[in-house]
């Protein structure tokens, strides 16, 4: 892709997860009051999977922000990138607590996340995949 595509996918993706930040970490709050009653002894941790899932959610507005900022600094996309991929790993570590909620509460983030990243490919990755 060209430098120019990658800005533009940045900027656009950065902007959605800021965006849909705010508004899904109070859904997912408000799912923990909904989760509680339903927990078995055993199935507690979907809960405690639904705060961290909270948490999650601030830490992409963080993510966000670094995207929207380093988008004129192709040089500094390796800084989105690392963050980028914290937060899917975070994201899918949530996975194991969160199970069934996890398609309801974290699905928007991943799949943003996943354009994110790919927003963040610098051109001299590209430049070597093509000479292969």
């Amino acid at each position: 892709m060209k430098p120019k595509v990658n800005k533009k996918i940045l900027i656009i993706s950065s902007a959605f997860m800021l965006l849909i930040s705010l508004p899904m970490m109070l859904f997912t709050f408000n799912m923990v009051y909904s989760a509680s009653p339903y927990d078995k002894s055993g199935e507690s941790l979907q809960s405690i999977g639904l705060l961290i899932g909270a948490g999650i959610y601030i830490f992409s507005m963080l993510v966000a922000i670094a995207g929207l900022s380093f988008a004129n600094k192709p040089y500094k996309y390796n800084w989105c990138r690392n963050l980028g991929l914290i937060l899917m790993l975070i994201t899918l570590l949530d996975a194991i607590l969160l199970r069934a909620y996890f398609i309801i509460t974290m699905l928007p983030l991943l799949i943003l996340n996943i354009i994110y990243i790919t927003g963040t490919r610098n051109n001299a990755e590209i430049d070597s995949n093509r000479n292969l």
